[in-house]
């Protein structure tokens, strides 16, 4: 990988730190009291959304007058025609169709289970700043436990917002570039193949070469038909871990001669790691 690196990707981990982070003078000093409160009022606050989300109706999820939108940047990069967006727009309505048939209704409200949910959230967000919140940023923190629940200083708030918009910066900066580079190689004529190349978080079942190809087969995705990618008269260039189990995360696709150079990363329990491949075109399933 060039761009969407293992790096990368651990900026990607580094932008949200700011979500729905406020900031009370509270957080200047450290008080069992106000965690106390703050706690109770977050977690008031969480079954209160399970609550609604336990009365959740399929036609709040999927409206019948509705289609699938499809983002501009997508559109562009991808040169899709009225045609293909018409085709999108159907295959959308089948998938609706679908969806209702093994649409299962929200299980009820459970109070007792709300709270244990939000306890382990809470405890991952808790270790989450622990691991991932600047060393230089962590220090300032009178509480780290109240940081978690989303409360701050000011400027304890403002230093995590900028350290969240410089990562947000050079990730976007990566994107544009690489962006930039697949112009430079296909100009406004991708390979055909791009238009179905939606994978990222699909599990691969398995990884297998068969004949001169190589076949990776995917589980069910209810948005798409797909379940295999085959790279035609392939040649595996980099293969870091054992492909079954992994999830797509991002790829690079370059021009070589004969057809294609595929870069792709893989998430799976043991970290990230990249697949390589090169082949002279792509088939799917």
């Amino acid at each position: 990988m060039k761009y969407f690196t293992k790096e990368w990707q651990v900026l990607c981990q580094h932008t949200h730190l700011h979500f729905n982070l406020g900031s009370s003078k509270q957080a200047e000093t450290f008080s069992e009291e106000y965690f106390t409160t703050l706690y109770a009022r977050k977690e008031k606050a969480f079954l209160k959304q399970q609550k609604e989300m336990s009365e959740v109706k399929f036609e709040d999820i999927y409206p019948e007058e509705g289609v699938a939108d499809i983002p501009d940047f997508i559109v562009q990069r991808l040169s899709l025609t009225p045609e293909d967006i018409k085709a999108h727009n159907k295959a959308w309505l089948v998938e609706v169709a679908e969806a209702r048939k093994n649409w299962t209704p929200p299980p009820p409200f459970d109070p007792e289970k709300a709270k244990k949910d939000f306890k382990v959230m809470y405890h991952m967000d808790l270790q989450e700043l622990k691991e991932k919140l600047p060393t230089n940023i962590a220090n300032q923190v009178a509480d780290m436990r109240i940081l978690a629940l989303g409360k701050a200083t000011a400027e304890v708030k403002k230093q995590i917002v900028a350290f969240g918009k410089m990562n947000d910066n050079a990730i976007e900066m990566v994107e544009k570039n690489y962006d930039k580079e697949f112009q430079k190689n296909f100009g406004d004529s991708p390979p055909a193949f791009m238009k179905k190349l939606f994978f990222h978080d699909r599990i691969v079942q398995s990884c297998k070469k068969v004949g001169d190809d190589v076949v990776l087969e995917f589980d069910y995705d209810e948005g798409s038909e797909i379940t295999k990618i085959i790279f035609k008269n392939a040649t595996i260039l980099e293969q870091e871990v054992p492909l079954e189990g992994a999830w797509w995360l991002y790829e690079e696709i370059y021009p070589c001669q004969g057809g294609y150079e595929f870069h792709v990363m893989f998430s799976q329990t043991g970290g990230n790691a990249y697949f390589t491949v090169r082949a002279s075109d792509i088939e799917y399933e």
